[in-house]
């Protein structure tokens, strides 16, 4: 075909589809264009959630109510948490839910999902995270006339908590020994009333408690208890089967009723077999029992029907009971290494193996090794409790210290962990170290464990100095005096109150002396010798100042202590600036409250203070932040009664602080 030529019938059909290629839009047919509709678009998601951390035991609230739809839709939504410690969510199929957080170990962090879907099916996701923290709790007992009652403050609490029992009618109640748990989510204590005795393990979230003794009789409420290190057993010291005995039990912490508890103590015969002493022979030593760290067994002492012997025990938390060997000392004190492999027990030597009146030091260990003596020599020392014996924090090296009326002097000594032999104890104080130590205010470890402090003076003059040894000492000569200011030779000067700051690099003590106005004062100073700063004074007060309870808050900023006010006999809370900033009362006013400060207690955070303060004849417990502006800030949480229950004409109640319950030091 010619291709410039278009045949008839062609050029026809061309001509009847131009007019369509216009066709669809804008057409002058009259009509109006096809609308397609848009697509439907998904809901925006927004949720509001508390700003900045909130607190354990606290009642949380998200919400999503503030989500829109573009097109207008109506909207459902779905909760669920993604992460976390795990809450129950209350209506969690609404805009707004809701949860309430449990007792927490320090901080923890939770997520949360919602979705949102309208009508058409179309859905967002969105989610948010939660930072809960564990808050600064208190224990403390309230008691009116005969009745005490076990409180738990926490700050989301609108009341306290109350965790003993009631008394019996026409009976009393009393609380004996209590502790709380690792965990930090119950506590335990001895509830001893006018007819029973009993253990009781309570939830401080509220959410309930439970006996794990059954009913003690009263006259064996000596019942002394402590949790593992991993929370899960709680062992139990007392006469709870055998009248007049002391056994030692372990039970689980989620007993019902304490049926389940083993005795790790043995079969024990309520009989006198050492003749002459009139004491039941095989029961445990006094309340002198401790956890290995790893929470696998119990180390106890327990009596030997042989004259005055002691045989260390391990008892595990099935039942069994190993024994560590029998010492050949009346034994008074023992220290868990911080591994638990090593225990050092301290005590009288006895028996055929005393030569005269001998202090013996031994090791045992927990892998059933036989013992070793370590050291042995005469001594005066009268061995109370506690007992200058104390592992490093890190484990490395143990010291301890007596009177040796031998060589004239109280010598200090040390032995590393790993060299666990007689010939390797270190005399690093003492006549032959040429210091005379002090060890009746015993002595202080750093937190590193790198430095030991104690008090003791070169035998040129007569009062006492501060000194640091570094841990690996070997005979006391690398010593550095810590000097404090305006003092000479010939002051008369005692050292108390010496604590470590939270990082080791300083330390803090107090002087009392003839130079300072017969007053104690606080001073601070670094390890390498430089000269102390009074941080006190120069003069807190006018007249005799007495000082004690002295605590670091947690940064190392400052120190909190108790010391007599103007008022005389009268104590108050002060903390005092590191840096020498100065000094600042804490506690209420007592001019006006007419009492004084009886303890102090700081929380583990070092960010809390509680105290008992008489006020009105009664003692009353308060709380105040270690790092208040001013005393202002002080809250009292107690609420004893000024009844005359017993008719002698003076209130009968009065409150004490058990203990916090928070966070650990960062």
């Amino acid at each position: 075909m010619d291709k410039k030529h278009i045949s008839g019938r062609a050029f026809a059909a061309f001509a009847f589809l131009l007019p369509m290629a216009g066709c669809g839009g804008g057409g002058d047919d009259g009509n109006p264009p096809v609308a397609v509709p848009p697509a439907n678009q998904s809901p925006a998601v927004v949720i509001d959630a508390p700003k900045g951390d909130v607190l354990e035991l606290s009642t949380v609230t998200l919400s999503a109510a503030k989500s829109s739809d573009p097109d207008g839709d109506g909207m459902t939504f779905s909760w669920k948490q993604v992460s976390g410690i795990e809450v129950e969510l209350s209506n969690a199929n609404t805009a707004e839910v809701s949860f309430k957080l449990p007792k927490l170990r320090n901080t923890e962090k939770l997520e949360f999902e919602v979705k949102v879907t309208d009508d058409n099916d179309r859905s967002t996701s969105k989610r948010v995270e939660v930072t809960a923290r564990e808050a600064n709790g208190l224990l403390y007992v309230e008691r009116a006339g005969d009745d005490g009652v076990l409180y738990f403050y926490h700050p989301s609490f609108e009341q306290p908590l109350k965790l003993s029992p009631p008394a019996p009618v026409d009976g009393w109640m009393e609380i004996l020994d209590h502790v709380v748990f690792p965990d930090h989510r119950r506590a335990a204590f001895v509830a001893g009333s006018s007819e029973a005795t009993n253990v009781i393990i309570a939830e401080l979230d509220g959410s309930g408690s439970h006996d794990v003794t059954g009913n003690v009789p009263s006259e064996g409420f000596e019942i002394h208890v402590a949790p593992s290190p991993d929370g899960k057993w709680l062992a139990m010291l007392g006469a709870l089967e055998t009248p007049g005995v002391s056994e030692l039990f372990i039970v689980p912490v989620d007993s019902v009723d304490g049926s389940d508890r083993v005795k790790v103590s043995g079969e024990i015969t309520a009989s006198d077999g050492n003749p002459g002493d009139g004491e039941i022979d095989g029961d445990v030593d006094d309340h002198r029992f401790a956890w290995l760290p790893d929470s696998s067994g119990i180390v106890f002492l327990g009596d030997l029907v042989t004259d005055n012997e002691k045989e260390l025990f391990l008892g595990r938390v099935d039942g069994e009971r190993v024994s560590l060997g029998v010492l050949p000392a009346e034994e008074r004190a023992f220290a868990i290494s911080p591994s638990g492999d090593v225990i050092a027990a301290f005590g009288h030597v006895v028996g055929d193996a005393a030569v005269g009146e001998e202090i013996g030091l031994f090791a045992a260990f927990a892998d059933g090794s036989p013992p070793r003596e370590l050291f042995r020599g005469p001594s005066a020392l009268d061995i109370g409790n506690p007992v200058p014996l104390e592992w490093s924090p890190n484990g490395e090296q143990l010291a301890f210290a007596f009177d040796r009326p031998d060589l004239g002097s109280e010598e200090l000594y040390l032995v590393a962990a790993d060299q666990l032999s007689a010939d390797d104890v270190r005399t690093v104080g003492g006549a032959s170290a040429d210091m005379e130590v002090d060890i009746s205010s015993h002595f202080a470890w750093s937190p590193d464990g790198a430095h030991l402090a104690y008090t003791g003076n070169v035998q040129d003059h007569s009062r006492d100095d501060l000194y640091v040894i570094p841990s690996d000492s070997q005979d006391g000569s690398d010593r550095v005096r810590i000097p404090w200011p305006d003092t000479n030779s010939n002051d008369t000067a005692a050292i108390g109150n010496i604590v470590f700051s939270p990082d080791g690099t300083g330390i803090a003590f107090s002087v009392w002396s003839d130079e300072i106005a017969h007053q104690e004062q606080l001073h601070v100073a670094p390890l390498t010798g430089a000269i102390a700063s009074r941080i006190s004074g120069p003069t807190l007060h006018d007249g005799v100042v007495d000082m004690h309870d002295v605590s670091w808050v947690n940064d190392g900023s400052a120190l909190v202590f108790v010391a007599d006010s103007e008022i005389d006999f009268v104590n108050e809370l002060f903390r005092a600036e590191a840096d020498g900033g100065g000094t600042m009362r804490l506690s209420p006013d007592i001019t006006a409250l007419d009492g004084q400060v009886e303890a102090i207690t700081v929380s583990a955070d070092g960010t809390m203070v509680a105290f008992d303060l008489e006020v009105d004849e009664l003692d009353q417990v308060f709380i105040v932040p270690a790092d208040a502006i001013d005393n202002a800030e002080s809250v009292r949480i107690s609420n004893v009664s000024p009844e005359d229950l017993n008719g002698d004409g003076d209130p009968d109640g009065f409150a004490y602080v058990v203990g916090w319950v928070g966070p650990d030091p960062e």
